[in-house]
């Protein structure tokens, strides 16, 4: 069966009712509601701070600016995903089973010894290249900037570890407040810095660090609860196991991080080589501002839902695992769909609000990068599922085959048509990755999704 049939049968499965029925109060209690709400407004918070942030910054910087931060967070986000992702997942699914057994400080210490082994090889390796790269291929990079990212992405994943930790013990006001903080630091700071030190892309990095660096200290210095600091006197017979159980899980998904970066961030490098900086800025400015609104949908209704589907997983009631399943797909896709719908009529708008008017260019391509956004945030679902049953060799299948999609789609693209080739690429490569993780979803047998069914 080939993938458009795969997607018409999951869509023909969508029952478009579902969202409004009333039913689904009586299937969650308040607890998790309030929760989800918490959460939303978290997210709500940290997307008015991004767009603050992004409005602030495109005032103040050019497009050569722009497009050279995001080159180097884009660095930081690989060393992010590729050596911090996978523990910090890890973190995630086992969390239930450390609570079960009385584990959480060993939990916690694993994952910890962990990144600080790898994200520390990881930040060597990135400085020592840095500076071969400023003093033989390009001077005019100040090595400043490999030093301020490198320090910001330690810092980065420390602050992610404690709130992923949080909302796995489903504390999610101490998980807001982090986030929340985080996100709106880091623009002031930002914004700051280049108020002192000038609009320039080691002032905009500067101030990243020094808002995440703030952050860290605050939870390591004042009397804020965190997650496993303390020593359980129950130890666990299996500790060697469990750890194995931890390697096993995560190594699988490093390479599954590089995957997904080249599927989100390589196309950015690829207009830098093939067009300018600025072509870079412009774009990643876009890609910013519409990945923002899914990206929020999707960790709203994710955090709400993926620590109660874990544990329904863990106790192996498959009846409420699916249920919760369906509630997050469901959930996911309409709210989705309607920001596409948004984004297609009122882009103009939505630029002219949120930009200066040096990046008003980029209006053209939100609406491409909107759609790419949802079938994207629709195979992170699927994805997710296969994270509950550790089944983490399919998603290393599903995010390799996007991340060819993506190379065997940009390029042309791009040589056809400069950026707005890339914009219009993203709904084509992430389509075709949706349509790999339902194949994938159907063949391992984790759920079978029936046309007909009905919730």
């Amino acid at each position: 069966m080939g993938i458009a049939d795969q997607l018409m049968k999951y869509l023909k499965s969508v029952n478009p009712v579902f969202p409004f029925r009333i039913s689904i109060i009586q299937r969650f209690h308040n607890g998790i509601i309030s929760e989800g709400l918490l959460i939303a407004l978290g997210q709500g918070l940290q997307a008015i701070a991004m767009l603050v942030g992004v409005r602030l910054l495109s005032e103040l910087v050019s497009p050569e600016v722009y497009g050279e931060v995001a080159l180097f967070m884009g660095v930081v986000v690989l060393g992010r995903q590729v050596f911090g992702f996978p523990f910090l997942q890890a973190a995630l699914r086992f969390y239930p089973e450390a609570v079960n057994n009385n584990f959480v400080y060993r939990l916690r210490k694993t994952i910890k010894s962990y990144l600080f082994q790898i994200i520390g090889s990881y930040t060597i390796f990135y400085l020592i290249a840095g500076y071969g790269y400023t003093v033989f291929l390009n001077n005019s990079i100040s090595y400043s900037l490999f030093i301020l990212s490198s320090f910001l992405l330690c810092c980065e994943v420390v602050c992610v570890l404690e709130t992923d930790l949080y909302n796995a013990a489903r504390m999610q006001s101490h998980f807001v407040c982090v986030q929340v903080s985080n996100a709106w630091l880091r623009p002031l700071f930002a914004v700051l810095a280049v108020f002192i030190f000038g609009a320039n892309s080691v002032s905009i990095i500067s101030g990243y660090l020094a808002a995440t660096a703030m952050v860290v200290f605050c939870l390591y210095v004042f009397p804020i609860k965190r997650i496993g600091i303390w020593h359980a006197e129950t130890v666990l017979d299996g500790i060697p196991k469990f750890n194995q159980d931890i390697r096993q899980y995560a190594l699988p998904l490093m390479p599954l991080a590089v995957f997904g970066w080249v599927s989100t961030f390589s196309d950015r490098y690829l207009i830098g080589a093939f067009l300018d900086i600025e072509q870079v800025g412009i774009y990643a400015v876009a890609y910013s501002l519409m990945s923002l609104p899914f990206t929020m949908v999707q960790a709203v209704v994710e955090r709400t839902l993926r620590p109660i589907y874990f544990e329904a997983v863990s106790a192996g009631d498959e009846k409420r695992a699916d249920q919760y399943f369906r509630v997050w797909i469901n959930s996911v896709f309409y709210i989705c769909f309607a920001g596409v719908l948004i984004v297609y009529f009122f882009h103009d708008d939505i630029t002219r609000l949120c930009l200066a008017e040096k990046y008003h260019s980029s209006s053209q391509l939100m609406p491409w990068i909107a759609l790419g956004h949802l079938f994207l945030v629709m195979s992170s679902v699927f994805e997710k599922s296969c994270f509950a049953y550790k089944k983490t060799t399919y998603v290393l299948l599903i995010q390799g085959a996007g991340a060819v999609f993506s190379l065997l789609v940009v390029i042309p693209f791009l040589i056809y048509d400069g950026i707005t080739g890339v914009a219009m690429s993203v709904p084509v490569y992430c389509l075709m990755q949706l349509g790999a993780s339902i194949i994938v979803y159907h063949r391992i047998g984790i759920v079978n999704i029936h046309a007909n069914e009905q919730l």
